[in-house]
């Protein structure tokens, strides 16, 4: 999808925060993960809204964005099943995006999502499990790589097409780490072209532990070198990339309430 398609006037984007809660506790992480979810009548109100621009639009594309947005997946689950509704019944087109951190997200949770409309997912890794377990772990101090790689892995058993972007975080510190991993991606997915794979550098993003965040000076080199070892089948492509915030066809999220 290019930015012209995101002004076309027949096409409606949505982004959806489900909840500002979180199951994970990222080192690096700025969000506060309050735990505040959407309320039924804000599910309301999107169905509503959804429904009054269904005569004047020709497709739909919702990214479904948290905390985590699993963490609330009864608003996904009802949002999803009318989004669904009204697509069928005024004949237009759904799409839909999710970034996750994936530990909820199971094969058979995948497969039900999928016949929602949500095949396009981001799910990060910090590397394998020695940096992985460091960096992304669960509000308890859990490890959280084990399950998430299932998870993954397990994809591939489904038949149906869908689209996942796997994130792979790096510091100074984890070059070497990251290198390996991405090797072992290389043996699981290469003939595997529903998977996309790119290598990005952590940031000081504003979180409580910035000052303990290697962070690269000049990221660009190694970036560079980490994404020429991603199998061209998986090698994630270049695209113009824009902020829903800029694009008059995905007004700002109601505000969630307390729950």
């Amino acid at each position: 999808m290019t930015f012209s398609d995101t002004l076309n006037i027949r096409r409606q984007g949505l982004t959806i925060l489900t909840t500002e809660g979180c199951n994970f506790a990222c080192r690096y992480c700025h969000q506060p993960h309050d735990p505040v979810v959407m309320s039924p009548e804000v599910v309301a109100s999107i169905v509503r809204f959804v429904e009054r621009k269904a005569p004047s639009i020709g497709h739909l594309d919702i990214s479904w964005f948290g905390g985590e947005p699993l963490a609330n997946r009864k608003a996904v689950n009802k949002l999803s099943a009318e989004f669904c509704r009204i697509c069928r019944e005024n004949n237009i087109s759904l799409t839909g995006f999710m970034s996750t951190n994936g530990y909820l997200l199971t094969r058979e949770l995948l497969a039900d999502l999928l016949r929602l409309g949500i095949s396009r997912y981001q799910i990060t890794f910090d590397g394998p499990r020695s940096v992985h377990d460091r960096y992304r772990v669960l509000q308890n101090g859990g490890e959280t790589f084990s399950r998430l790689w299932r998870n993954v892995l397990s994809f591939r058993d489904l038949p149906d097409r869908f689209e996942i972007l796997i994130r792979v975080h790096v510091t100074p510190d984890t070059i070497s780490e990251v290198g390996s991993f991405l090797g072992e991606l290389r043996g699981e997915f290469a003939s595997d072209t529903r998977f996309e794979i790119t290598v990005t550098d952590v940031n000081h993003w504003g979180g409580p532990n910035d000052a303990s965040i290697p962070v690269f000076d000049d990221p660009g080199p190694t970036l560079k070198l980490l994404n020429e070892m991603i199998d061209p089948t998986n090698r994630s492509k270049p695209e113009n990339v824009y902020c829903n915030a800029a694009d008059p066809t995905h007004p700002p999220p109601p505000a969630t309430s307390p729950g």
